[in-house]
């Protein structure tokens, strides 16, 4: 067995999300005895640091003699272990893996307290003496960034708990071997007993055992509503977080775009008229970029409809951009490609060269929380289109915005963690 030392872990990060007062005690608790051997109660790991097995990065020692005593139960769970691992890295379930464990290595104290509260001291003690286990469906909000249990905990019989991987119902199994083994040794264990996380995606499971102490739980307002506000309070900001959120925010924005440009009929009338393409004198087609204001939705990239147009200088666009502290290099590169070299863009470029008679105008979406979009559209040429003066094509400009704000935006869809 080996011991990592160098990467050793501070408990209090463990449940970084601040607690309000009353939880404080359940906390010390639960953090004291979290060596997988001891539980805290050999005292040799007191005011130190957590030690991980270095192998499978999951089970955490207080010392290493706790460790190597433990190598024994934990030898065969580590080798399998390290395979769900390598198995997680190569379909991706390595980044829902991660997240999962940030939001319950903060909330399970609560939970677990929540959990003795929902279903009461007596019906929880025979749980030791049957097989039956606690199961707790779970699924990721992406507007809230945390998962959040679909419903209330419920008792299942351990071996109808419905799961598509073979290895999850494995892990469920030695869990609650592992669970009634602890309690049946150590009368001194308080109240242990299985309660099994599951993603509703059904191929992740945590499966943890609770051990509190019964008077750190009785009277205290640990109702299973007050876990719910506690964890919808969880914000899992890690960097893998923002990469999905970025990823699905765009990947639903632009099929929401495609709902009112390229899939409804009076778009290119509306785009052609508001740039003035049709005039002879007064286009704006080279200097300007339309701006449309929208109201978002509550999911990630959802347009609940269309508010308001406005013509504005592409110059001005990217002044209020680079002015706004909250925008990224990223992002103010992404406006100037946009909006002033769009024309250079080997796309469009190929686009304009098969069909010639195509321009291409720069788009601003304004959402309603200040952020902008920035998106190109090809629009057919004055050639074979009849002229009109600027008043007319602001007219029908309006017109045709009128006829886009009775859209009704398909649903957006997230795809999965992986």
């Amino acid at each position: 067995m080996v011991y990592d030392e160098t990467t050793d872990v501070d408990p209090k990060k463990l449940t970084s999300s601040p607690l309000p007062r009353e939880h404080e005690s359940i906390t010390r608790i639960s953090l004291s005895k979290h060596c997988m051997h001891c539980m805290g109660r050999c005292g040799m790991g007191a005011n130190k640091v957590a030690l991980h097995c270095v192998a499978c990065k999951l089970h955490v020692y207080c010392s290493k003699e706790c460790q190597r005593a433990d190598w024994k139960t934990h030898k065969s769970l580590c080798a399998k272990t390290k395979q769900c691992i390598r198995d997680a890295k190569l379909n991706g379930r390595n980044r829902e893996r991660r997240l999962l464990f940030d939001w319950y290595d903060r909330s399970w104290c609560v939970v677990f307290a929540s959990v003795v509260n929902h279903f009461g001291i007596d019906v929880l003690g025979r749980l030791e003496h049957d097989q039956t286990s606690i199961l707790i469906d779970l699924k990721f909000d992406y507007n809230r960034r945390t998962f959040l249990p679909k419903g209330a905990p419920s008792l299942v019989p351990l071996v109808t708990i419905p799961v598509d991987d073979d290895k999850a119902q494995e892990r469920v199994k030695r869990a609650d071997a592992a669970v009634r083994k602890h309690g049946s040794e150590d009368k001194d264990a308080g109240l242990v007993i299985l309660v099994v996380f599951r993603h509703l995606t059904g191929r992740l499971q945590i499966s943890k055992r609770i051990q509190l102490w019964l008077n750190d739980c009785i009277g205290r307002n640990y109702i299973w509503k007050l876990a719910l506000q506690f964890m919808n309070g969880i914000r899992l900001n890690s960097r893998v977080f923002r990469e999905w959120r970025d990823t699905v925010f765009l990947e639903n924005l632009h099929s929401q775009i495609r709902a009112f440009t390229t899939d409804h009929s009076c778009f290119a009338d509306f785009a052609s008229n508001v740039l003035r393409v049709p005039t002879k004198k007064d286009s704006q087609l080279k200097t300007h970029a339309v701006m449309i204001f929208v109201e978002m939705g509550r999911e990630l990239g959802q347009i609940k409809q269309l508010d308001s147009f406005t013509t504005i200088q592409t110059t001005k666009v990217l002044q209020e951009v680079e002015a706004n502290p909250d925008n990224s290099e990223e992002m103010v590169r992404l406006h100037k490609t946009r909006l002033l070299d769009f024309e250079r863009d080997p796309e469009l470029l190929e686009e304009r060269k098969t069909n010639p008679h195509v321009v291409h105008a720069p788009f601003v979406l304004n959402m309603s929380h200040g952020a902008s979009h920035p998106f190109v559209v090809s629009l057919r040429s004055a050639t074979h289109q009849q002229r009109f003066a600027a008043s007319k094509c602001d007219k029908k400009a309006k017109t045709a915005f009128q006829e886009l704000q009775k859209i009704k935006f398909p649903p957006v869809q997230s795809p999965p963690l992986d």
